[in-house]
């Protein structure tokens, strides 16, 4: 083995000297006594081995920073935090990891979890909007791999749309399609439905209450309480319907459900609405009649109308209502001049012709009504309904139904009115045209809100005429007389009772 020694500067000189011209002379061989030259592919292998030792520490950094890892971390995260129901965090993390992907469902189940947990309403209806929203940008195959974070965020809705009934049923129902019919889908999907129904009941919703068990047992066609709920609101839909006269709705409903509710007596109520049908033509025939008689002051015309048997079925069937007619035809709640068939008492009803607003007598009016032998008529002012004002009572009396209106006597009261009672100084005159011929006898008295003074005392020529009535207790309260004859006329009332037009007793 060659000895090694410290070699001089000059020494070094004279050998990279050598070093030259023994490689011009041997190439590829070093002389003797000199220091060996690193190769350069060595050189390439350190550098390599380097390169190579970076980027493997490079890689490992890189794989715990992917995007999956993040993600992976931040699920973590939140599920620790809401184990132990530190719901903030949760939702902190569950969000960080909706920020890496806005699909994850597993997130947007976490987060509305949380929310759930700490009562933020807000945050979870946003949570779930969103959640919902980006459910159904999913591929099939991400859907069928998520499918339990899917269904389990979907029923959700209730909570997310706290006392929304619509809301809930509409979110359910993207969630119903979204997840092929899940079953426990469907059962949120009812229980929803159920609430809807309920709001819709309480808002008296006929359409949309029945609509809503329609759709439930679609789903689940033995639900008892949507069969239950639904055969008692159709019977209550029902008998609303005829009451309030919409018998081609009625007869809409019964053919839609005829077939699908039983222990409905559908026939019944289809026989119902005939009934009515038949009346209410008969009653526009009647008020159309009215109005004519009415308009044009032909009361004989309205006394053979009023007590007929089609005019008692039209009282009838109001059951309480009146029933308003123009040239038009019928209306309700009007202003303007009108005819009208108003139901009273124990009299049945009336007849009237004059202004109304809202529906009500307000103005100037006359009303109409009669019996078997005489009409009466009210001509004056009205107000809420009722004569107020200045008016005048007109009675046409006959002896016997073949004889004309009037053929006995016309009388009339001319003063002032309060809600139908007599109230003031009336002037009172009659027109004989039995006994007497023609002759006309007047007279007056005094009411004070219906009540009237006892005149007996006052005409003690008269006595021999009036004791008999006065002594089986009558008031006799007003005296008519005529100039040119001994006879007189007289009326009378019994003591407790109340000088009013015909209907408006207190």
């Amino acid at each position: 083995m060659q000895e090694q020694r410290d070699i001089s500067s000059e020494e070094k000189q004279s050998g990279w000297e050598q070093e030259g011209k023994m490689s011009e002379q041997q190439p590829g061989r070093e002389p003797e006594g000199t220091k060996p030259k690193k190769k350069p592919l060595v050189i390439v292998g350190i550098v390599i081995g380097v390169l190579l030792a970076l980027a493997i520490g490079t890689g490992a950094i890189y794989a715990r920073n992917t995007p999956e890892r993040r993600l992976e971390r931040q699920l973590e995260l939140g599920e620790k935090y809401l184990e132990e129901m530190d719901y903030e965090q949760a939702v902190a993390a569950y969000r960080a990891a909706l920020e890496i992907d806005p699909r994850c469902t597993e997130a947007y189940l976490g987060g509305i979890r949380a929310c759930d947990g700490m009562g933020d309403g807000t945050g979870l209806e946003e949570l779930y909007t969103d959640a919902m929203s980006s459910m159904q940008e999913l591929e099939p195959e991400q859907l069928e791999a998520q499918l339990e974070n899917v269904v389990q965020i979907v029923v959700y809705a209730d909570k997310a749309y706290l006392g929304a009934p619509e809301k809930v049923v509409s979110a359910l129902e993207k969630g119903h399609e979204l997840t092929g019919g899940n079953d426990q889908v469907t059962d949120a999907l009812v229980d929803g439905y159920l609430e809807l129904a309920k709001s819709l009941q309480e808002e008296g919703d006929y359409d949309g209450e029945l609509s809503a068990y329609d759709e439930i047992l679609e789903l689940r066609p033995e639900n008892e309480t949507a069969l239950d709920q639904r055969k008692e609101r159709v019977e209550e839909y029902l008998e609303e319907l005829i009451a309030a006269g919409e018998l081609d709705k009625a007869e809409e409903l019964i053919g839609k459900y005829k077939d699908v509710v039983p222990d409905v007596d559908f026939e019944t109520y289809m026989g119902r609405v005939a009934a009515i049908r038949e009346v209410l033509q008969t009653r526009d025939t009647v008020m159309k009649k009215l109005y004519e008689f009415m308009t044009a002051g032909n009361y004989v015309a309205c006394a053979e109308l009023d007590g007929s048997e089609e005019a008692d079925a039209v009282a009838a069937a109001l059951e309480g209502q009146v029933c308003l007619y123009t040239a038009e035809g019928r209306v309700t709640d009007y202003t303007g001049k009108a005819v009208g068939l108003h139901p009273f008492g124990d009299y049945g009803y009336y007849f009237y012709y004059g202004d109304y607003v809202d529906g009500k007598q307000e103005g100037e009016g006359t009303y109409f009504i009669s019996g078997s032998n005489y009409y009466e008529l009210y001509t004056g002012s009205w107000q809420a309904g009722k004569p107020n004002g200045i008016g005048m009572v007109t009675r046409y009396q006959r002896q016997s139904e073949e004889e004309d209106y009037g053929s006995y006597y016309i009388k009339e009261d001319r003063g002032t009115f309060r809600d139908g009672l007599y109230d003031g100084e009336f002037a009172t005159t009659l027109k004989d045209n039995g006994v007497n011929d023609g002759l006309t006898f007047t007279g007056s008295f005094t009411a004070d809100n219906g009540s009237v003074p006892d005149v007996y005392d006052r005409y003690p020529q008269y006595e021999y005429d009036l004791r008999e009535m006065h002594q089986a207790g009558n008031i006799i309260y007003a005296i008519m007389e005529n100039p040119d004859s001994t006879w007189i006329w007289w009326s009378h009332m019994e003591p407790d009772s109340k000088l009013c037009i015909n209907g408006f007793e207190e």
